[in-house]
């Protein structure tokens, strides 16, 4: 693609998905590389690439691997919500795992999309509180370290974060002073 002739860089890529039927890592790879491509030269996205791009994407979703898997889901949910097409970019969610915040952050950016705002605000809600929650119990464990490690320097300055921490998700005064 760097060199400036797209026709032989896709045929190509062509060539190596043929030789190598069964590698999706490769499928992805290429059909992550071409449709970066055409999202900055969309001038050379025809029917044909599109549609191997997609073939490759929808090949790798077969894969094994998770990492495989989750990466063509992504780019292909990605792909639908640039064309607007927010029921396919839905259908790839369900390759997220339902513990995967990605997975709630993706869904609530379709519910934007898609004028369903009050649920949207909900989602991106839970995710500010897990997330919160998440950071407060990291926050704990690394205060019981410095702890056993006598940096009493350090652990009231992880307190002083979790007091901050609190402040900036307006918790109350009772978790402000009940800090790690």
């Amino acid at each position: 693609l760097n060199s400036g002739d797209f026709q032989v860089a896709f045929e190509y890529a062509r060539q190596q998905i043929t030789e190598y039927p069964s590698c999706y890592g490769l499928m992805l790879w290429v059909a992550q590389a071409l449709d970066a491509y055409f999202v900055v030269m969309p001038q050379d996205r025809t029917e044909e690439t599109d549609g191997f791009v997609r073939l490759c994407l929808e090949r790798a979703l077969e894969s094994t691997e998770e990492a495989i898997r989750i990466g063509a889901a992504d780019t292909l949910y990605n792909y639908e919500l640039r064309s607007e097409n927010y029921e396919a970019a839905e259908s790839y969610l369900r390759y997220f795992s339902s513990e995967n915040p990605e997975r709630k952050r993706k869904q609530a950016l379709l519910y934007s999309k898609t004028g369903r705002l009050d649920e949207a605000c909900k989602a991106y809600e839970e995710l500010l509180y897990v997330g919160c929650q998440t950071a407060r119990m990291v926050l704990q464990s690394l205060y019981n370290i410095a702890v056993q490690q006598g940096d009493l320097q350090r652990a009231r300055f992880l307190v002083d974060k979790h007091t901050e921490l609190v402040k900036v998700y307006d918790m109350g005064e009772y978790m402000e002073a009940a800090a790690v």
